[in-house]
């Protein structure tokens, strides 16, 4: 091979690496952001179903009041 092939044969492979790393970095910083997406409405669902729980736990002495009226 003649040294002008050789050298488009290694800018094509370090063009492809190049690539390959941005879509990676793409890929990874998506995969981020859903873990992160995930984990927010886990912790808003259990806050949600906590603060529920501590609602009904403060209801029922209120309710046993109004019926022992």
């Amino acid at each position: 091979m003649s040294g002008s092939h050789v050298e488009t044969i290694d800018k094509t492979v370090a063009e492809a690496a190049l690539a390959g790393r941005l879509a990676s970095g793409a890929a990874s910083r998506r995969l981020s952001r859903v873990v992160t997406l995930v984990l927010l409405r886990d912790s808003l669902l259990s806050a949600l179903l906590l603060g529920a729980l501590g609602a009904l736990i403060l209801a029922v002495p209120v309710v046993g009041q109004l019926l022992a009226f």
